[in-house]
């Protein structure tokens, strides 16, 4: 597209390249191509992007956490800053899920290797972990029955 732009400009001026640095060239050339065919304001492909506002997005400076239910598939993202440990994880799991006690929940990494509640998320970027003790999903209505 942009070459087309500058070969009609050429064409016209009789195949001089003489003027190719001036400030008119720029403008006869902007005018033809009027985006060069990118939308500015589209998210970059990845997940290590976050929207900073008014069609701006830059490299996430956060840990990206995909917590998945090792018995359901239910899943939640979480981000957290790096350092984060497990522990301050599964608060804002009960936090986000309105359900716990934190000590309920286990977490393990994706190949099943144990997190325990020293550990630290540590790279930036996405990290997937697996989850067991409370239920990620919306609440389900349950039949109680008292007795006296």
């Amino acid at each position: 597209l942009r070459s087309s732009a500058t070969y009609g400009v050429l064409a016209r001026s009789g195949g001089s390249r003489s003027h190719l640095t001036g400030l008119s060239f720029l403008k006869k050339f902007l005018a033809k191509t009027s985006s060069f065919g990118w939308d500015l304001s589209a998210k970059p492909p990845g997940d290590q992007w976050e929207h900073r506002g008014n069609g701006q997005y830059a490299r996430s400076t956060k840990v990206n956490l995909y917590i998945t239910h090792a018995i359901t598939g239910e899943e939640l993202k979480l981000q957290v800053e790096p350092g984060t440990t497990v522990a301050a994880v599964k608060k804002l799991i009960v936090a986000n899920v309105k359900r716990g006690p934190e000590s309920r929940i286990e977490l393990a990494a994706r190949d099943g290797g144990d997190l325990a509640d020293t550990t630290r998320f540590m790279s930036v970027g996405a990290e997937a972990i697996v989850l067991v003790g409370v239920a990620l999903g919306p609440p389900r209505e349950v039949e109680l029955c008292l007795c006296h």
